[in-house]
């Protein structure tokens, strides 16, 4: 599959394979990274968390969506109806208050930065008058 060029890494991916994938796509020998792993641990216990936060994230975003529709409905959601909007206007509430079952599982400061994200995300498609992809 594609990857979106918004995207640096695929976290989706294991990590050494997606980087052989960057490197070859950016005309460079994909060996070069294998040699680099190889010779630096610390190179790829840095690419392992990297890809791991970054998939965590993914994670957490897909729950905090699949939550918020089935404790309030798609028509409810961020830039669905001005009833959405308490959501965003609600900046201030602390992640523990706004997404309360996750805030035990995934801390409070992971829920804050991706939690800001999935709000945003929600809005922006239906501010711009387009259908969310």
């Amino acid at each position: 599959a594609e990857l979106d060029p918004c995207w640096a890494v695929d976290p989706t991916q294991i990590p050494l394979a997606d980087q052989m994938r960057i490197e070859s796509r950016a005309g460079r020998p994909p060996w070069g990274i294998v040699a680099q792993v190889q010779s630096d641990g610390r190179l790829f216990e840095q690419m392992d968390k990297a890809y791991s936060d970054a998939y965590e994230d993914l994670q957490l975003a897909a729950r905090l969506v699949d939550w918020l529709v089935a404790t309030r409905g798609c028509q409810n959601l961020p830039g669905a109806s001005p009833k959405g909007k308490s959501l965003l206007l609600n900046s201030s509430a602390a992640a523990g208050e706004r997404w309360p079952p996750w805030a035990r599982i995934w801390g409070r400061h992971r829920l804050r930065r991706v939690g800001a994200g999935v709000l945003e995300a929600l809005q922006s498609p239906w501010s711009s008058g387009q259908p969310p992809r």
